[in-house]
């Protein structure tokens, strides 16, 4: 196993990073506020540049889940307002649980992003809005996935979380059933959903680090505190254990899918803790500036706190890991105190 990037891998990883930072400025970020709407023209962009479907085609050797978390990754940290993750997750639904007459049907518009999907699932049937209804919204209750007929009803859910809209199925109209078994895909989603966590965790941690260096404070930078500096070291330490805690999670997808499973609720578990601790921690080291409107930390901090929650909690995961390895009593584990969306 490989403990670093090849270089096809860092180069995808640069050229997303340089692509976002030249694209995405605060100001355009900060205009889908309102709406809470997906930047379609970014989002064509990234399509146009082969970011929707990395990772997803069943047919390509040579990139998968690493690939797609990467690029989850990357987004999380530019808190990009694009349907990457509901689109993917869709996608590795239609994979894993789908027919080969609905790959060939579905996959391609999902692979170029010109049909973003979405998937709920049951009992909380959340779902991250794609902002169209032209792709396919894949429902999985009770261990059964399908594609929802016309006559699904989905209401608006509001979150603490300002750059993306979700909603939740109210009636799901059961329509083409998928005949595999979706439960691969529901732990791949999860290893990406640790992406996006990490991906904002990383990002908290930049902006801490780099106000930690100019900020003075009786006379001196403030990353000269042992307070100051200890946390940011305590959250670098949270941030790298997440990161790789979901490459090991996406390297199982293929190379060993037996555990899967246990490595995908490790990963969450990893990923929240890291946000939520690196998100707040930030908003510490900043001070005053750090509680305002203007300032990024507290987009990041609602993103970490609404993402932590969906497809299970960090306690949820934790008793699931304790299953998994055959313990009765989920293990204590030490990990910030978790808030509703």
């Amino acid at each position: 196993m490989r403990f670093d990037l090849t270089p096809d891998q860092s180069t995808v990883v640069a050229t997303l990073r340089g692509f976002l930072g030249d694209q995405l400025s605060d100001a355009r970020r900060r205009s889908r506020i309102d709406g809470r709407t997906v930047d379609i023209e970014l989002w064509e962009r990234l399509c146009g540049l082969g970011f929707a479907g990395i990772g997803l085609d069943p047919t390509d050797d040579d990139a998968g889940l690493l690939e797609l978390g990467l690029v989850a990754e990357e987004l999380g940290a530019a808190l990009a307002p694009v349907p990457f993750l509901p689109n993917a997750g869709a996608a590795l639904l239609v994979v894993h649980a789908g027919s080969s007459g609905q790959r060939d049907r579905l996959l391609p518009g999902l692979l170029d992003g010109d049909a973003p999907g979405m998937f709920a699932v049951a009992p909380d049937g959340l779902v991250i809005d794609s902002g169209t209804e032209s792709g396919p919204l894949v429902v999985v209750d009770d261990g059964q996935a399908y594609l929802a007929g016309e006559r699904a009803r989905r209401k608006q859910f509001e979150t603490i979380d300002l750059l993306r809209r979700y909603s939740r199925l109210e009636s799901a109209d059961v329509g083409e059933k998928l005949p595999g078994d979706p439960a691969t895909a529901i732990d791949m989603i999860e290893v990406l959903i640790s992406a996006e966590l990490t991906g904002v965790a990383q990002r908290a941690l930049d902006l801490a680090v780099a106000y930690a260096r100019e900020r003075e404070q009786f006379g001196r930078k403030i990353g000269t505190f042992q307070g100051v500096s200890h946390r940011c070291a305590e959250m670098l330490l949270e941030v790298e254990t997440a990161r790789s805690t979901w490459w090991y999670a996406a390297w199982t997808a293929r190379a060993a899918p037996e555990e899967l499973p246990l490595a995908a609720s490790t990963a969450k578990v990893a990923a929240v803790s890291a946000a939520l601790s690196a998100t707040t921690g930030a908003l510490q080291v900043h001070g005053g500036i750090g509680f305002t409107w203007e300032h990024e930390i507290h987009l990041l901090l609602r993103r970490a706190r609404t993402m932590s929650q969906i497809l299970g909690d960090a306690r949820g995961h934790r008793a699931r890991i304790a299953r998994l390895i055959g313990s009765a009593t989920p293990p204590e584990l030490d990990a910030p105190q978790e808030a509703g969306v």
